[in-house]
């Protein structure tokens, strides 16, 4: 039978669960479908860090945050180059759906919805792990 792997934020927040919310270690362990000695093995090792558990959960924030701001980053330079390509389709007329829809509304709504289609579209294919 392969060891079972559990990652930090669920260590911090059975952690939490006991310490916090004042939960019997034994309840806590049973409820979370854990033995008794490693959650107070992860009690006692969290009594035992010097960093507090409070820096640590700020820790975790700031890496999704950080993940979150890169995606923006791209999402942000996905409008400026569509903005860019609604601009030389306008001068070529080479996309007739772009340009009907730049017939009904002003460029930078436009570009504002083909970004987001095209964030959909890339969202599907990660989602799904296709090769586009």
């Amino acid at each position: 039978m392969e060891r079972r792997k559990f990652s930090r934020e669920f260590k911090l927040e059975a952690v939490r669960l006991v310490r916090e919310r004042g939960v019997a270690v034994a309840q806590a362990a049973h409820d979370l479908g854990l033995h008794v000695n490693v959650l107070r093995k992860w009690v006692r090792e969290q009594s035992a860090d010097p960093q507090p558990m409070a820096m640590q959960i700020l820790g975790l924030l700031s890496v999704q945050v950080l993940g979150t701001h890169l995606r923006l980053q791209v999402i942000d330079r996905s409008i400026v180059t569509l903005q860019k390509t609604v601009a030389v389709a306008r001068r070529l007329s080479t996309i007739p759906r772009l340009l009907a829809f730049l017939a009904r509304k002003p460029a930078r709504v436009a570009s504002v919805a083909m970004a987001n289609k095209m964030a959909r579209v890339v969202w599907a294919v990660m989602a799904r792990g296709e090769v586009y």
